[in-house]
């Protein structure tokens, strides 16, 4: 028989985190934790490994979408990134780039390819998407592009702020506790072109039609509330507050239970 577990997730900031509730009996008096009741509300950290069976399905407000996926696998072949396709993350060193002009000595996240041009797939101020590497995921911005004797060098406008990440006597290392390039800080998978980040009204928002009819609503009642049409308005964001209330809802799965009423016929 399977033994009973109960999990709870909690939310800080923009980070997720699931907490488990230790059912195991607490038989001292003098601790918090002592009395009828307390196991509903002992959760912390869990206290084992769930390979599979636990599932967290949650919405989010996109801060960019993909238009295209394409990508480059980042692994280097030889301990120093010396073969045709070898590719990298490392750190470069920069003096005033454009973007950090008051920095006098900055390092700064870049992406290396051996022997192959590809910086005609980069351009200054694109955005790309890291995946896959143990320190640098995420969206990072193109600073600057060169290609030197066929081999290609994007510099991200990524600082690198631990020492041990900077340049190790020159080599561009992301690490200086591993001499090599083949380590999983100097690899992932790098989406470089299609990323479209949320700066301005002309992003797409992927809003569910309930999202999209509240939108409609939410502005015709600012527009009222502008000109003192304060019935209209109330009308307006009423009809706003039930569509979103429609669409929290529907996040919400398995099977609805309606309750007759007290004086109903059973």
């Amino acid at each position: 028989m399977a033994n009973l577990k109960q999990y709870a997730y909690f939310l800080k900031g923009n980070k997720l985190a699931i907490v488990e509730n230790d059912i195991t009996p607490e038989n001292d008096p003098t601790s918090r934790d002592y009395g009828p009741g307390s196991r509903s509300i002992r959760y912390k950290s869990p206290t084992e490994t769930v390979s599979d069976g636990l599932e967290i399905e949650y919405t989010y407000s996109p801060e960019f979408y993909f238009d295209t996926y394409l990508y480059y696998d980042v692994a280097s072949t030889t301990t120093n990134a010396s073969a045709t396709n070898d590719d990298i993350f490392m750190a470069s060193s920069l003096s005033n780039p454009d973007w950090d002009k008051d920095n006098a000595l900055g390092f700064y996240l870049s992406y290396y390819k051996r022997s192959n041009d590809v910086s005609a797939q980069f351009a200054v101020g694109n955005y790309v998407y890291i995946t896959g590497n143990t320190h640098f995921n995420g969206m990072h911005r193109v600073g600057s592009v060169s290609n030197a004797g066929g081999n290609t060098t994007i510099i991200f406008q990524t600082p690198i702020k631990e020492l041990h990440h900077q340049n190790a006597a020159g080599t561009g290392n992301l690490t200086t506790d591993n001499n090599n390039f083949d380590n999983d800080v100097n690899e992932g998978r790098l989406y470089y072109k299609g990323i479209k980040k949320m700066e301005d009204e002309s992003f797409d928002l992927d809003l569910s039609p309930y999202l999209a009819k509240a939108v409609v609503y939410y502005l015709k009642g600012k527009m009222a509330e502008d000109k003192a049409d304060f019935k209209s308005k109330e009308y307006f964001m009423k009809q706003f507050k039930q569509l979103v209330e429609k669409k929290q809802s529907a996040n919400i799965w398995g099977p609805r239970v309606i309750v007759p009423g007290a004086g109903s016929i059973r």
